[in-house]
């Protein structure tokens, strides 16, 4: 399957809602106080298992990209596998957390 048919594939799954799990982590760094968020998807998420069965059935894996985490489209080479779909997921105004139609294969 070409490049332009699994992005038309992928993106069938654009605005679909995926049920996130969110966990907290404050750290002190040189006496300063951070918070971490860490963001993945909810076991058994319905919409992921889609999106995995049909990158499997393409012979590639699926990344997901949540808000503000290394973007795939301005990282460096470790984000980049030939083997690889990787989807972003954006959190809307009302706090889902949704399939954008970015998608970028590698």
């Amino acid at each position: 399957m070409d490049s332009e048919s699994l992005h038309e594939l992928f993106n069938r799954f654009a605005g679909r809602e995926i049920h996130v799990i969110r966990n907290e982590k404050r750290i002190d760094i040189a006496g300063k106080k951070y918070m971490l968020e860490g963001l993945h998807p909810a076991k058994d998420d319905p919409v992921v298992k889609e999106m995995e069965k049909a990158a499997r059935d393409h012979g590639l894996s699926l990344r997901l990209v949540f808000p503000h985490t290394l973007s795939i489209f301005t990282s460096g080479m470790e984000a980049f596998h030939a083997d690889r779909v990787n989807v972003e997921v954006d959190k809307r105004a009302d706090g889902t957390y949704r399939v954008t139609r970015s998608v970028l294969i590698g």
